[in-house]
């Protein structure tokens, strides 16, 4: 399936799950492999997660420093992201997540942290925000973003002006399934570069395009092309790299060395 391989697991085997090819028929190789080209960043590595698991760990862009707020949203009952960044950069964090009830027991006791009961969207509302006005505050945003498929609507709401502010992004993405979720991620690439993807091996799901699998949920971080000096290189090395971890410990990566995530 493509060049890459799926693994045995000690429980069951990674396979595919087609899903209708009618339903991707607009979404074409081309259009993937604008969205999912890597791109080489040398000075990446991975904070986050603890001993009882990965999930909620990121690999990111270590090297730049001069972030004005992590904006987290979706943070469950696990801060370990949201601490290591904080201390790591010395900024605050506003932490938003309307669903898990522990949220704000969990913040209490960090200082740098604050829990902000509400989800993310497109609309601003009681319960809900889209954001804009920190984004139209801080410019040198870093945006952790793990909402269960909520992450559509809120980006495709973003302006290009808006993505300028955000210098670096770490996203799962779930169940790119039809063409208007694709064009969302192609509008990150008009301001941001692709430098690491990590499949979520918590699903077996993969969906066909044009004869082209991809997995249903994944990991990507991006940081701003306006960071950048000149143009990156297409990544080389195989992934998950030596900074991966898998999402479920007991369960195998799947593994990529073909294009567009890997350009040999």
């Amino acid at each position: 399936i493509n060049s890459y391989r799926l693994y045995y697991t000690m429980y069951s085997i990674l396979i595919p799950q087609r899903v209708n090819d009618k339903i991707f028929t607009s979404v074409t190789k081309e259009l993937i492999f604008n969205c999912l080209s890597v791109y080489e960043y040398s000075n990446m590595t991975r904070i986050g997660g603890n001993t009882n698991h990965n999930d909620g760990g990121y690999v990111i862009c270590s090297d730049f420093n001069n972030y004005d707020i992590l904006i987290s949203a979706g943070i469950g009952g696990d801060i370990t992201f949201e601490k290591d960044v904080t201390e790591r950069y010395n900024i605050k964090c506003m932490a938003y997540d309307g669903e898990c009830n522990s949220a704000s027991d969990i913040c209490s006791s960090e200082e740098l942290i604050t829990h902000i009961p509400k989800n993310i969207s497109n609309i601003n509302s009681e319960k809900t925000t889209n954001l804009k006005d920190s984004i139209q505050i801080y410019k040198n945003i870093f945006l952790k973003m793990d909402i269960e498929g909520g992450e559509y609507a809120f980006l495709e709401n973003l302006t290009n002006n808006d993505f300028k502010n955000i210098s670096q992004i770490v996203i799962e993405f779930h169940f790119v399934d039809i063409i208007t979720k694709w064009k969302i991620l192609e509008k990150i690439t008009e301001t941001h570069y692709l430098v690491h993807f990590h499949a979520n091996n918590n699903n077996q799901v993969l969906y066909c395009y044009d004869g082209f699998y991809v997995p249903a949920v994944f990991e990507c971080t991006y940081i701003n092309k306006n960071l950048v000096n000149g143009e990156l290189p297409l990544n080389k090395i195989e992934l998950p790299n030596n900074m991966d971890k898998p999402n479920i410990k007991d369960r195998i990566d799947y593994n990529f060395n073909c294009k567009p995530w890997v350009n040999k």
